[in-house]
């Protein structure tokens, strides 16, 4: 027997994208032996139990929400909110109609719309003519023209030199804006 003839068989094992690979190689080929592929167990289960979908029904029917139904019965928050969409379980806490804002007048709600503030358009113009100050948080500023002198208010911005455009023209061209001289 010739024992340079005979080389140590070496053996390798490996994994690559969750199977395991044994190579066996000599000196000048390389050899793939077996392939097991390696399956990593679930965790958690991908489906909700029935009592959990009972109780998911429960806590909502009390009231609460996906936060909070999902740390009770630890499952994911998102799973939670998909159970709750797809059986259409709502908060079951009851809806005011909505009121005119200047009246308080009534309201129809209506399904997948932006509810109303004001039943007419006359109640959300005196609305807004009688809160109009309450709503523009800017300051207001007391300054004098440039180039008449008078008085004038300007709102939010201190650096207005003149109280209108036709004062803005004048001081800019020095001559009236109809064009006269």
């Amino acid at each position: 027997m010739n024992t340079s003839a005979s080389q140590p068989l070496a053996v390798h094992f490996r994994t690559v994208r969750g199977c395991f690979l044994c190579f066996s190689s000599s000196n000048d080929t390389t050899h793939l032996q077996w392939e097991v592929r390696i399956r990593k167990p679930r965790t958690g289960g991908r489906h909700m139990t029935n009592t959990q979908k009972e109780m998911v029904r429960q806590l909502r029917q009390q009231g609460c929400g996906y936060t909070d139904i999902s740390t009770k019965l630890s499952i994911s928050k998102n799973t939670v909110k998909s159970f709750c969409q797809r059986n259409a379980l709502r908060l079951m806490s009851e809806k005011k109609e909505p009121q005119c804002r200047n009246c308080g007048a009534l309201m129809p709600i209506t399904d997948k719309s932006k509810t109303r503030q004001f039943c007419s358009d006359k109640c959300r113009v005196l609305w807004w003519k009688a809160h109009n100050r309450k709503v523009y948080t800017k300051p207001i500023y007391r300054l004098v023209c440039q180039n008449c002198g008078a008085y004038f208010q300007s709102i939010g911005n201190p650096r207005r030199k003149y109280c209108s455009h036709d004062c803005y023209i004048s001081a800019r061209f020095g001559k009236e804006r109809d064009g006269g001289e």
